[in-house]
């Protein structure tokens, strides 16, 4: 069997053996477990590793193909993914990134409450793979710069008609593309994911109403207000003075008194007595 020469012939046939080794892969499950593959933890977690992977492939060859315009940054930028790839520091960080968001939710138990799965896979596989991208930024970009120069490749590259701002800069665009990649899959697989733990409970069920309604909602913020302006309150406040204590108006007067009655209202409005609630 010879090797195909052009690039989409060897991406096509490493698909194919991929997707057949995916295949023999859920036949084996399906006669250990006697179930669908995707009805398992096994099933979902490699199903979800293969997605992912192909996923991020096929959004760095997009990447690529966006990349090949003529601006010297951008060519720097192609290098930077290349490198990327070549790197085992990088394909270190990218490979814990897919066993993070496809094994985490198997190992979830499936008595714990279907809430409770959501918010702790939620909450740990965003924490952790905001943890691994920030570190894989940094030490990409000191390595990729380092090592250009500890091999001597940078002076290949500037030697040519690119300009130290333009080399910055096109280091800086490559990994930010990638991290851009990585969040765009991240985010697909964590939302596919989700909705898979969800679905476990059936579509239809009382625990999926509460997830939706309870963990994944958007929700917004904003200050209390109360039934009546505060101002109004104090202007009340203020005429009763005026009819009761016209000598304490006169000697503070009327601006400095109504701002202190406002800010009085405000710090009562914020009170509540022992026994009350709101």
């Amino acid at each position: 069997m010879t090797w195909p020469e052009r690039a989409w012939q060897r991406w096509a046939l490493a698909f194919g053996l991929s997707l057949a080794a995916l295949a023999a892969l859920a036949g084996v499950v399906r006669l250990a477990t006697g179930l669908p593959p995707l009805q398992t933890n096994a099933g979902r977690a490699c199903a979800g590793a293969w997605a992912i992977v192909w996923l991020f492939l096929a959004g760095l060859g997009l990447l690529k193909l966006a990349l090949r315009a003529e601006w010297a940054p951008l060519a720097v930028a192609r290098v930077v993914l290349d490198e990327a790839v070549r790197m085992r520091l990088a394909v270190g960080f990218i490979a814990a990134l897919v066993l993070l968001l496809s094994f985490l939710p198997a190992l979830q138990d499936p008595a714990t409450p279907l809430r409770y799965r959501v918010q702790t896979f939620l909450s740990f596989v965003l924490g952790a793979t905001a943890g691994l991208l920030s570190l894989l930024t940094v030490l990409l970009a000191c390595a990729s710069l380092s090592l250009e120069v500890a091999d001597r490749r940078i002076f290949t590259v500037l030697v040519k008609p690119v300009g130290r701002s333009a080399y910055l800069l096109g280091k800086w665009i490559g990994i930010a593309a990638l991290n851009a990649l990585l969040l765009a899959v991240s985010g697909a697989a964590i939302y596919a994911f989700t909705w898979m733990i969800c679905q476990q409970a059936g579509p239809r069920a009382p625990a999926v109403a509460e997830v939706q309604r309870e963990v994944l909602t958007a929700r917004v913020s904003f200050p209390a207000q109360p039934p009546e302006p505060l101002e109004d309150r104090a202007a009340r406040r203020l005429e009763q003075l005026k009819r009761e204590h016209a000598a304490v108006l006169e000697e503070l007067g009327e601006e400095k008194l109504f701002a202190q009655l406002v800010e009085q209202e405000r710090r009562q409005e914020v009170l509540l007595p022992p026994p009350d609630t709101r």
